[in-house]
């Protein structure tokens, strides 16, 4: 049976990933939102 911490981890991402969507989810886990030239 699965740890609860790891259920939490997979429900967590589910929720973002269908928040911002998958692109923009990658983009802001790499911190690329946060460069500027």
């Amino acid at each position: 049976m699965p740890s609860l911490k790891a259920v939490t981890h997979v429900i967590f991402y589910a929720t973002v990933r269908k928040v911002y969507g998958e692109s923009e989810w990658k983009t802001r886990k790499h911190g690329k939102e946060n460069r500027r030239i």
